[in-house]
């Protein structure tokens, strides 16, 4: 029984890995797929190591992205005359290089 425990623990523990995925490069998102790639990709938390840049889009809100934790670039958002709210970045901790175009 106690055998049983110690395996239980142990394979509890291998799996609760909180590590960010890290993407070593920038993403633009133009429609819902690609905030869904970048989501299956990211898991349920992830860290970009570049630009993020939503344009040209008829986007609503960004739900989809709330593992998204960083991102060390600048985050761009422009011309996505639908837009109405930016839920879906409540999980979002900091941006390396700002907020613009």
């Amino acid at each position: 029984m106690l055998r049983s425990l110690f395996l239980l623990m142990a394979l509890t523990a291998c799996g609760n890995d909180s590590s960010p995925v890290v993407f070593e490069r920038g993403f633009v998102i133009e429609s819902r797929a690609d905030i869904a790639a970048l989501a299956k990709r990211g898991g349920s938390e992830y860290v970009i190591n570049g630009d993020l840049q939503i344009v040209g889009s008829d986007l609503v809100t960004l739900a989809g992205l709330e593992g998204l934790r960083r991102v060390e670039g600048s985050v761009e958002i422009w011309f996505n005359d639908d837009m109405q709210s930016l839920a879906g970045l409540e999980g979002l901790e900091s941006v390396g290089a700002g907020l613009g175009p």
